[in-house]
């Protein structure tokens, strides 16, 4: 787990992942000692939950559905790694305006900056220990998010420059980690 996410999520007990895929976030987050909940769309990644983090939660819903369901500061952190790029730019500043409202302490974000082109069918092969490939249309990328956007919604953000990313062909791209502590 990156450091950065570390000490965002230092002192929370309870994090939901938005858009939580396979689960790999979620293993992490459980090692590092969190109780870990996911909510994912694509009922085919879930089905490899139990087995990639056997002892986090989830849930197969839309996110936005899921977030209008949520009470106040019913969460300790919300996390949301590689998911706001791929839903249209309004649906995300709804989504982390909900973020703000459920989490008791912070909302953290890992997104590329600005617009990285993915297609689902570039995105089939992404490589999880023990999942196969698999086409998922919530994987194209819809919008990208600048670290002015972020921040003008309160998030306090870092870039990492020159990532890999092997869905894009190890294409190098920068990276921001955003952070919202109530």
């Amino acid at each position: 787990m990156h450091k950065i996410i570390k000490h965002a999520l230092r002192g929370c007990d309870t994090v939901v992942e938005l858009g939580c895929g396979f689960g790999v976030v979620l293993a992490q987050l459980i090692r590092s000692g969190h109780r870990a909940h996911g909510v994912d769309i694509f009922e085919p990644y879930l089905n490899y939950v139990p087995t990639v983090a056997p002892d986090a939660t989830y849930e197969c819903i839309d996110v936005r559905d899921w977030c209008q369901a949520q009470s106040n500061r019913s969460w300790d952190a919300v996390a949301m790694i590689d998911f706001i790029e791929h839903v249209p730019k309004d649906d995300g500043i709804a989504i982390i305006r909900h973020a703000q409202r459920i989490a008791n302490r912070t909302v953290y974000i890992e997104t590329p900056k600005g617009y990285l082109p993915q297609t689902a069918e570039m995105a089939e092969h992404i490589a999880t220990p023990g999942v196969p490939d698999m086409l998922n249309v919530y994987q194209e990328h819809i919008c990208g998010w600048s670290v002015v956007e972020l921040e003008a919604l309160g998030f306090t953000c870092t870039v990492a420059h020159k990532q890999r990313l092997s869905v894009t062909n190890d294409q190098a791209y920068d990276r921001v980690y955003a952070t919202w502590i109530r």
